[in-house]
C-alpha cells in the first residue's frame, strides 16, 4: 500500500492536475500492480544510486549517438542501445546492476574510441 502511495503523489503534481492524474492512475493501475510485487525486496539508497549511473550513462550514450553523421547509423545504434537498457530494466541484483553499468561504460568508450579512428567524431 505504500508503494500505491508513493506513485499517487507522483502524478498528482499540482490541484489542476488532480483530475488528469487520477485518470492516469485508474487506467494504469493493474500494470503498477503488476510491477511492484508486494513479495519483492524493497530499493535501497544503493538501488536509486545506481540507477542514477544508469541514467547517466543512458544520456551519455544518446550524446555519443548523437555526434553520427549518417541518420540511419544513428537510429540502429539508438535502437541497439534501447534494447540493452530495455532487457535489463527490471534489473535487482546490485552486483548484476554495477557489472552491466560498468559493461556499458566500456563498451561506450569503445565505441567513442572507434569512431574518433575512423574520423567520423
Amino acid at each position: 500500500m505504500q508503494i500505491d502511495g508513493i506513485i499517487r503523489r507522483r502524478l498528482i503534481v499540482s490541484a489542476g492536475a488532480a483530475a488528469f492524474a487520477s485518470r492516469i492512475w485508474f487506467s494504469s493501475s493493474a500494470r503498477c500492480v503488476a510491477r511492484f510485487d508486494s513479495r519483492d525486496p524493497p530499493l535501497t539508497l544503493a538501488h536509486f544510486v545506481q540507477a542514477s549511473a544508469a541514467r547517466q550513462l543512458w544520456r551519455t550514450c544518446l550524446r555519443t549517438i548523437k555526434g553520427l553523421p549518417d541518420r540511419a547509423t544513428r537510429k540502429e545504434m539508438a535502437s541497439w542501445a534501447r534494447h540493452e537498457f530495455e532487457s535489463h530494466r527490471h534489473e535487482r541484483d546490485l552486483e548484476q546492476i554495477k557489472y552491466l553499468i560498468a559493461n556499458g561504460r566500456k563498451q561506450l568508450e569503445i565505441m567513442a574510441e572507434t569512431l574518433m579512428r575512423s574520423g567520423v567524431r
